[in-house]
């Protein structure tokens, strides 16, 4: 409207001058727009609703699955993908005797901790491999 009232009164280049503005605008709309929706949509670390802190998520699961007698070790990888969590634990079993039952067992009762916890997947290994850099600390 500017622009035009600029062109009605003699003013030939406000109505570029109102455009160039418009396009920054909405230029700087799109580029916060996309930062938002790549930062909801993409998985990340765990945090607490308000994204303040780091979930102590990963922490409580590593405790309650070291617990049990027949783990002898393990690892958890917890990852946030919007408002839902994904969870793999691996575990070292101190021994065989009744490992499927009690690893169902634990995938119950560790995706009770949380509501947001989605999927949960508890790999018996022989051994743990050093995470690596990217992923250290999850």
């Amino acid at each position: 409207m500017i622009g035009v009232i600029g062109i009605g009164l003699g003013l030939w280049w406000l109505d570029a001058a109102a455009a160039i503005i418009i396009s920054l605008d909405i230029t700087k709309d799109g580029v916060t727009n996309l930062k938002a929706a790549t930062g909801d949509l993409m998985d990340s670390r765990p945090t607490v609703t308000d994204d303040s802190q780091l979930n102590p998520l990963p922490e409580r699961l590593r405790s309650e699955v070291e617990s049990p007698e027949w783990v002898s070790d393990c690892a958890v990888r917890v990852r946030e993908e919007g408002r839902v969590f994904f969870a793999d634990v691996q575990v070292v079993p101190s021994t065989d005797a009744e490992r499927a039952v009690k690893i169902e067992r634990a995938v119950h009762e560790l995706k009770a901790i949380d509501w947001r916890l989605n999927e949960l997947v508890i790999m018996p290994v022989t051994k743990l491999e050093p995470p690596d850099d990217a992923v250290a600390g999850q």
